[in-house]
């Protein structure tokens, strides 16, 4: 049986007609005012949602993707008016493609492009190129502010809906385009979403051998050490003269600086293991951590909705590059327990950044708006290997479409015009070749190190992080080199509220504000009342939740919550220190924790962490071991006499599995046999 394999691509890429479309009006009231199209070959605009449709589905037309920049929301409207067949696909709630039915054979191909371009709004990519996007009309707006006034070329007439709309599809098109074109030029290929884009480029281009593919077990042993990225405000108030700097592409160098397990070496997950193969191997292993009391512990803990970094004692697993920087910062490893590692290690990405870096400061020196592709790209492919089988993937159905499959169960209902639509997951039985949680898990350790690093050169005036940035008094060195920091706001007054709560005072009074969640507009008010009112359109699952239709655009009224709980806040300092200082809460003091008896949660960490250090599946346990009798079982040879299973007669599991023989599955299977009797024991 062959090993499977993650292997470069050799076919050449296609180059895909594109075309651009956009809806105004609303799932509710408004119902469909006008929509517009653009290709190269022309553009379009009517206020009959037929003649769209046969616009996009005309002969001409028959091999072009056209792009929304929010599909979700442009199919929320035209939904009630689709009269033929149609099928599209949702990532974590969000249209992202789809098909509508035209014609016999001919199917109108739609897709995201503001999942493609980063999220990235309409008049942020209209301003990057030079082509910015109109002010939104007041007949189309759902809220009484006052926009700048603008009159159109085209008819004379002041707040043109037509133009309007045109120019929004004009500019999802340019961008799209430019996007292609720059994908093109390094050798990838348009896909369907930005990091498989990034990821089919880096097959095509940059990967220079085949690796074998972790298998699914080792990979979801692995997922246990993929941490996210670090978010901590030191202090909660208000400080002057800070600065603010920047990781110059972060992710990016510590994918090109450092060595990754190579996957075509990897072992386990093994019982058999010590610190020494930590310190010696790259990999992941699950360990009894002790971190004492410390400004800044370097080790994440993740909790029930949040990602800590406590002080205490904890069972967890963490790729081996962080447990070793954690021990250089004072903390040790009361115990290892399991561990995946590989005997050797690589560089996959040596080509990749340098090439694509190397090129964006190019770009951006001429002021070329093709930077923005090629950065997106850069920072978009590690993500990918840490995908998750399925990602949220589900596709919505039509009421005629689920009965003709049997009205099959476990469907979310939604309600559209009076009209039964279903949410179905969708299910992927096999894991895709690029998965490989253990470069992920690294990349992400990597980069939590790095900026660890940083912190402590900046203590004790350290008032707050984010994933590749620290806001600091006093001085860092600085450099325009891949993974170096540089300054992005000096000498400023910082008002930091909570975890991407923050405002920023310049020097000449103006101000930049962050409110995860929160419109820009409306961020100012929500940091200063802890409270904010707004509109917005319901995307399809929080559509679901309110029994609603999507595209309907609501009332939003969100507030902030006055504590704040990834470390515990002090009193201020005497004198005229205007903020409250913190420590880091002890493993203990995490709400997760409190839910159960230290004793209990410990116990059920303990049960858990064995059980995902599943050797061999059940069913290939039974299949081999005697639970009677305690040994292995035995079969009847030709001679009709009771012997052990053959090596032979267990080649194709142990491959099917990843071991090397027969005999490395045997011993597996007694290791796990031992692995189940402890999780009964904790049971």
């Amino acid at each position: 049986m062959q090993y499977p394999e993650f292997l470069p691509l050799e076919t050449p890429p296609k180059t895909y007609p594109l075309g651009a479309f956009d809806v105004e009006g609303d799932a509710g009231d408004k119902g469909f005012q006008g929509a517009a199209a653009y290709t190269e070959k022309g553009q379009f605009w009517s206020t009959d949602p037929a003649k769209l449709i046969e616009y996009m589905g005309s002969r001409e037309y028959r091999k072009t993707r056209f792009y929304s920049h929010n599909l979700g929301y442009d199919m929320g409207v035209l939904l009630p008016y689709l009269k033929m067949p149609w099928h599209v696909y949702l990532i974590n709630g969000d249209l992202y493609r789809g098909y509508i039915h035209h014609q016999e054979h001919r199917d109108i191909r739609v897709h995201d492009s503001a999942s493609l371009l980063y999220w990235l709004s309409i008049s942020q990519l209209g301003k990057t190129m030079g082509f910015p996007k109109w002010e939104t009309p007041p007949s189309l707006r759902d809220d009484d502010t006052k926009v700048p006034s603008w009159t159109c070329e085209k008819h004379g007439r002041e707040f043109c809906v037509e133009c309007y709309c045109s120019r929004d599809a004009e500019i999802a098109f340019r961008a799209v385009d430019m996007f292609q074109s720059q994908v093109n030029d390094l050798g990838g290929e348009l896909k369907n979403t930005l990091a498989s884009t990034a990821m089919d480029l880096f097959r095509r281009s940059f990967m220079k051998r085949a690796y074998k593919v972790p298998f699914q077990y080792r990979n979801d042993y692995c997922r246990g050490a993929y941490y996210g990225g670090r978010v901590e405000p030191f202090v909660l108030g208000k400080v002057e003269k800070v600065t603010c700097y920047d990781f110059t592409s972060l992710y990016p160098s510590v994918m090109f600086d450092y060595e990754y397990p190579d996957p075509d070496f990897l072992h386990g997950p093994i019982t058999d293991t010590s610190l020494d193969l930590i310190m010696e191997k790259e990999g992941v292993s699950d360990v009894t951590v002790y971190v004492p009391k410390m400004p800044y512990p370097p080790l994440p803990f993740r909790g029930a909705t949040k990602l800590y970094f406590p002080t205490g004692q904890w069972r967890g697993h963490y790729a081996h590059v962080e447990l070793r920087h954690a021990l250089e910062c004072g903390c040790k490893i009361k115990d290892v327990h399991t561990s995946v590692y590989s005997d050797k290690s690589c560089r996959p990405f040596t080509e990749f950044i340098p090439a694509l870096f190397d090129l964006r400061l190019d770009l951006k020196a001429k002021n070329d708006p093709r930077q923005v592709v090629v950065k997106i790209l850069m920072n978009s492919l590690y993500g990918k290997f840490g995908q998750r089988m399925g990602a949220g993937l589900a596709d919505l159905l039509s009421g005629e479409q689920y009965i003709r499959q049997g009205t099959p169960k476990g469907l979310i209902p939604l309600i559209i015009d009076n009209t039964d639509y279903y949410i179905r997951a969708i299910d992927i039985p096999d894991q895709p070749a690029y998965i490989n949680v253990p470069w992920a898990a690294y990349i992400a350790a990597y980069a939590r190190i790095v900026l660890h690093q940083a912190m402590l050169q900046a203590a004790p005036d350290l008032y707050y992080v984010d994933t590749d940035s620290l806001y600091v008094k006093g001085w860092l060195p600085t450099s325009d080199r891949l993974g170096d920091l540089k300054v992005e706001h000096q000498d400023v007054g910082l008002e930091i509220y909570g975890p991407k709560l923050y405002r920023l005072t310049e020097k000449d009074g103006s101000v930049v504000t962050k409110a995860k969640g929160v419109p820009r507009a409306y961020q100012k008010a929500f940091l200063e009342t802890g409270k904010a009112t707004y509109v917005k359109p319901l995307r399809f699952l929080e559509a679901v939740k309110r029994k609603m239709a999507p595209s309907v655009w609501v009332t939003i009224t969100k507030e902030r919550h006055a504590q704040v709980d990834k470390r515990r806040y002090g009193k201020a300092p005497a004198g005229d220190v205007a903020y409250q200082s913190s420590r880091p809460l002890s493993v203990k003091e995490i709400d997760r924790v409190k839910e159960l008896p230290l004793d209990e949660y410990l116990r059920q960490v303990n049960r858990a962490s064995l059980q995902d250090a599943r050797l061999v599946p059940h069913d290939v346990v039974f299949k081999f071991w005697d639970y009677v009798h305690g040994t292995f079982r035995r079969v009847r040879n030709k001679h009709g006499l009771l012997v052990p299973w053959s090596a032979a007669q267990a080649d194709d599991i142990a491959v099917t599995l990843g071991f090397q023989s027969s005999d490395d599955l045997m011993d597996a299977i007694q290791e796990q046999v031992h692995l189940d009797e402890r999780v009964k024991a904790l049971a």
